[in-house]
């Protein structure tokens, strides 16, 4: 009998450098044999330019993306309807106010959507249409300022937003500024920017994305530019130091690069991916006290290990490798959380972003 395959869906660069010149699909499909890890040759579904972030829609009926470009290119979010066997169909397409997009996230209810400006550090909330096309912008929320890094940090780079619940609000992670933002978020969309609580972070480290557990009050922040996770943990508005980790002990000849943080269905486990190294660490999370400890590093069987997703079932967790060009596969133990290679991989040209 053959194996019932799952499949996720892959954003890609398909652009040099964010400047333009782009070729075919930016979207593709993939299946994962379940039994194996083995997976197929990737389908272009999509002809979008730099889809480098992807977000489903309520009950995964629509995906969401952006258009991440410089401003002379015209940096856009599109929506798609996901048809029979992983084809997409564009539903709608709205120009952005700003530079880069780089990151969007969709609330819980599937009512609104915000997206990150990476280049001009702004976030842009949105109305979100029942049938998934894109209702009216209702705020542009700014920063200013600059960090002690004057190479990145020159400037606002919101790199990364999320809608939190209880309480609820609308985090936004600069790079730029060293900061996690969080406003007091409504369900009609509005936004307390007058009431930001959030954390600060040391000079220079560059927090890019966070990661949370369901029904937790802690959140997990990976940064960029020195390859730390913060625990913090939320009281009401207030958010609260609990841990800070170096992911690697070792020294390497390139900068840290830390890219993404993903928890495992059951909440037990957390994985980042470092770019400059190209390696997936490992940790177990303490259930009562949210601290993390090490688990495990491994290679990434790639070169700049991008973004990571794990399966729904908790199986398998697969790896974007995007200067190699490969996406590679590997088991995963769901008692101890360690990561094995399931020896399989395939070629895609510049993966960024995988949403199962």
């Amino acid at each position: 009998m053959t194996a019932k395959f799952t499949g996720f869906f892959v954003g890609t660069y398909n652009g040099p450098d964010q400047v333009g010149n782009f070729v075919g699909d930016g979207i593709f499909h993939v299946q994962i044999d379940p039994a194996s890890g083995s997976m197929s040759a990737p389908k272009g579904v999509a002809k979008c330019a730099n889809p480098s972030y992807l977000a489903w829609g309520r009950g995964k009926k629509h995906i969401f993306t952006v258009k991440e470009v410089v401003k002379k290119h015209q940096p856009e979010l599109l929506s798609f309807r996901v048809e029979n066997e992983g084809a997409l169909s564009l539903l709608d397409k709205v120009p952005l106010e700003g530079e880069l997009p780089c990151h969007l996230s969709v609330n819980k209810a599937g009512t609104f959507l915000a997206c990150a400006q990476y280049l001009t550090g702004n976030v842009l909330l949105f109305a979100l249409e029942p049938d998934g096309k894109i209702g009216a912008l209702i705020k542009n929320i700014q920063h200013f300022g600059s960090g002690p890094n004057s190479a990145r940090q020159e400037g606002p780079h919101a790199h990364f937003v999320d809608f939190l619940s209880h309480p609820d609000q609308l985090a936004i992670v600069d790079l730029g500024l060293d900061r996690v933002f969080s406003y007091p978020f409504s369900a009609d969309g509005n936004v307390d920017i007058a009431a930001d609580s959030g954390a600060v972070f040391p000079g220079g480290v560059g927090p890019r994305h966070f990661a949370t557990i369901n029904g937790s009050s802690f959140v997990y922040v990976f940064c960029e530019m020195q390859a730390i996770i913060f625990v913090f943990k939320r009281f009401c508005s207030d958010w609260s130091e609990v841990q800070a980790i170096k992911i690697f002990d070792d020294e390497s000849a390139a900068p840290d690069s830390g890219a993404a943080i993903k928890i495992s269905p059951d909440g037990r486990f957390l994985y980042v991916s470092e770019r400059s190294r190209s390696k997936i660490a490992t940790f177990s999370i303490s259930q009562k006290s949210g601290i993390i400890s090490p688990v495990q590093s491994i290679s990434s069987n790639g070169r700049e290990s991008r973004d990571i997703s794990i399966s729904p079932d908790g199986r398998f967790l697969i790896v974007a490798n995007q200067k190699s060009n490969n996406l590679t596969s590997f088991f995963r133990n769901r008692n101890s959380g360690e990561l094995k290679a399931t020896g399989y991989e395939v070629e895609l040209d510049r993966p960024v972003c995988i949403l199962f």
